[in-house]
Formats: C-alpha cells, sequence, structure tokens
C-alpha cells in the first residue's frame, strides 16, 4: 500500500518529541456550577481528550461537547464539582501538522523532482499516478517499503515546520529586560538564533535527497541544470588562481 502524509505526520511526532506532551488528569479551568470549561493546554491531539468527573469516573461523550483546537470543553448541564482531563497537548494541531507534510511534499518534489503525486482517498497517498493509489516504484524498491524514501519525506516536512517557526520567531519574537530606567523590549534576538537549527535541517534535506536518488539509482537528475559548479564558475575562479603563470599570462596563443 502507498505510503500516506498522515503516517508521515506520526513520524514527525515521533521525531519531534517536544509537539506533543502527555497530560494526566489536569483539572479543567472554569467556574463550578458552570457549563463551558477549557482545558489547561490547547490544542489537543485528536481523540486523545478523556474527561473524569469529580470521583474520578470517565464522563460519557454525549455530556459534553469538545474543541480540541481550541481546548473548549461545553457541557450539557451544568456541573456541580470540578472536572479533570487525561489527553495529549500539541503544540501544533493534527490539521495543521499534516499541513507541514503536504510542504514537505512539495519541498521534496522541488529538491529531486519525480513522477509523484499526494492523492486523496480517505488519507493522503504518495501516488505514482493521480487515477489511482500505485505506490512508487523507485529502483529496486517502493516508496511504501522504503524507510529512505519516507524520511526523505519526513525530513522535508521537518524544514517546513521549523521555517514556520523561525517566520513565526521573526514576527512575534520578544525580549523582555528591566533595568534602571524601566522596562526594555527587544524583538531583534531569537530569530537569529533559530537560523542555525534551520539551516541545519536544510542540510539534513539535501542529504537525505541523495540518499533517495542513489538508491533509486538516479543521482544524475540531481545534477541535471548546473547543480554541480564546473570549473568555468564564479566560486571555482574565486578560489583558485587560473592567471599567474598561465599560457595566456606568458602570451601564448593556442
Amino acid at each position: 500500500m502507498s505510503y500516506t502524509l498522515e503516517t508521515a505526520r506520526t513520524t514527525l511526532k515521533g521525531r519531534l518529541l517536544w509537539l506533543t506532551k502527555k497530560v494526566v488528569r489536569e483539572p479543567l479551568e472554569g467556574l463550578v456550577s458552570g457549563k463551558v470549561f477549557h482545558l489547561p493546554y490547547a490544542p489537543a491531539q485528536e481523540d486523545s481528550v478523556v474527561v473524569y468527573d469529580s470521583a474520578g469516573a470517565a464522563v460519557g461523550t454525549s455530556d459534553y461537547s469538545l474543541d480540541e483546537e481550541a481546548g473548549s470543553v461545553v457541557f450539557t448541564t451544568a456541573i456541580a464539582a470540578a472536572h479533570s482531563a487525561s489527553y495529549t497537548y500539541q503544540v501544533y494541531t493534527d490539521a495543521q501538522l499534516l499541513n507541514f507534510c503536504k510542504e514537505g511534499f512539495d519541498n521534496m518534489q522541488r529538491e529531486y523532482p519525480r513522477t509523484l503525486y499526494v492523492v486523496s482517498s480517505g488519507d493522503n497517498y504518495v501516488s505514482s499516478t493521480t487515477a489511482a493509489l500505485t505506490d512508487p516504484v523507485l529502483g529496486t524498491t517502493t516508496f511504501g517499503d522504503s524507510r529512505i524514501q519516507q524520511d526523505f519525506l519526513v525530513t522535508c516536512s521537518e524544514y517546513a515546520l521549523v521555517k514556520a517557526l523561525w517566520q513565526k520567531a521573526t514576527m512575534e519574537a520578544i525580549d523582555v529586560r528591566e533595568g534602571i530606567t524601566g522596562m526594555r523590549v527587544d524583538r531583534s534576538r531569537r530569530p537569529a538564533t533559530m537560523m542555525p537549527s534551520l539551516e541545519e535541517v536544510k542540510g539534513r534535506v539535501g542529504d537525505a535527497a541523495f540518499v533517495a536518488a542513489d538508491e533509486a539509482g538516479d543521482t544524475d537528475s540531481l545534477f541535471e541544470g548546473g547543480v554541480v559548479p564546473g570549473a568555468r564558475s564564479d566560486n571555482y575562479s574565486d578560489i583558485f588562481d587560473w592567471w599567474t603563470d598561465s599560457e595566456q599570462e606568458r602570451g601564448i596563443v593556442a
């Protein structure tokens, strides 16, 4: 069966441990004798929330409505005692993480273009055609059977996530300092400290692209269009002295 972006999302959660946090029996926030309460940490992972009453018994899902992204718990009738909840907190919702995986697929295709598509059929499958779910054949293996190909996609998804965090830090990062002249707010430092992380992940994307192409026996496609600089590139000319004691300097014409 073809590999899905939903599976890539699960792998991404397992790779980046800071994305999720287990919350056990945390009291709901709200006024007792009310109906509207909130999870202490939101958003919550889909289908992970279990609400408990004051006696420790699980509350039936028909007794409340839940918004996992906002973290709201609205009871059908007012409760007379404090309730709690156990669930998995996520930095981003599953829908947002799936979008990062979709962007990761696009990053993968830009880094190493191949005849691959995302086909939606319940889940989002990586397929070699849009007409049917066809696990792409890559060299002697398939995308669905290759951890190398899957790692390439997940690494590209990680790059999309870290890039988004860097952009968020650029817009929102605040450094607050209190001195004798009052409070000083500086928004300029955190984006710069995140840049090495972004560059590190980008470097792993390039490495993963080469390994994926090597497994498929297709490394030549990575070097089309002048990806590898030749002898006449600016980089080569700047590093090496092609003039001193050359035939051109000595006036020898070929």
